[in-house]
């Protein structure tokens, strides 16, 4: 009987820290449970914050992007020059093609390379195209070329000086067409431009030979305002205007 009543006790006792230790396992558990959803869930956060830190980045990146396209480019200064350095060694090889096609005499190619060196370059590369251009027209007999290149140069140069000279040598050419009006309009410019008593003398004979007599009076009135005391230059032209009015 005693012996029995060990046997029970001793099963009661072992129930008891079965119990005890099943207990102390699932608190362990729910607690492991927990700290893994607190885990998934701490990593789920970071994953959506990685997630808009990378979208909002790619929006900026976007954003850059789009206002990079937006804004104009600015060469800086070395970019700028450069860019200059390229183009005139463009246009000085265009004009050294140009000039090794004229020494070979193929004067139509010559002629090709030098046009894109006038066209392309600043106005000192035009003056030499412009030079070379002429040479080649002058040796094909073409003056209509010549002073195509001459009123195109004309069109570009600033400085007096040079205006008058290319002015001159567009009113030569026209005078060897037998187009004394057209030529008259360079001489024109050129008093203009220094109203001397050359250049006066100049518009007065041509305006004297086609018997433009109101032109010439209004020019001679010009003149005389600005050098009332020159009558040396004056008086054969009013010695002829005085003529006309007497013959009227």
């Amino acid at each position: 009987m005693e012996e029995m009543k060990s046997k029970y006790v001793r099963i009661l006792i072992g129930f008891i820290i079965l119990m005890v230790i099943s207990t102390f396992t699932i608190k362990n558990h729910v607690k492991n449970v927990s700290n893994v959803k607190q885990t998934q869930e701490v990593l789920q956060a970071i994953d959506a914050a990685s997630n808009n830190v990378a979208e909002t980045s790619s929006n900026t990146s976007e954003i850059q992007q789009v206002r990079i396209a937006q804004e104009p480019s600015q060469e800086t200064p070395d970019d700028a020059n450069a860019s200059d350095d390229m183009t005139q060694g463009q246009n000085n090889e265009f004009e050294k093609e140009g000039l090794r096609k004229m020494g070979e005499g193929n004067l139509d190619d010559a002629i090709m390379y030098l046009e894109k060196a006038f066209d392309k370059g600043d106005i000192e590369a035009k003056k030499s195209a412009a030079n070379y251009l002429v040479q080649c027209y002058e040796q094909k007999g073409e003056i209509a070329g010549i002073i195509n290149v001459y009123d195109r140069l004309l069109q570009n140069v600033e400085n007096d000086v040079e205006r008058m000279e290319i002015n001159n040598k567009l009113a030569g050419y026209f005078l060897q067409m037998g187009n004394k009006e057209q030529a008259l309009s360079y001489y024109e410019d050129n008093y203009n431009l220094n109203p001397t008593s050359e250049n006066f003398t100049i518009v007065a004979d041509i305006l004297l030979e086609a018997n433009n007599k109101d032109k010439l009076s209004d020019y001679i009135r010009d003149y005389m305002s600005r050098y009332p005391d020159d009558q040396t230059t004056l008086s054969k032209y009013l010695e002829w205007i005085n003529s006309q009015n007497n013959q009227e």
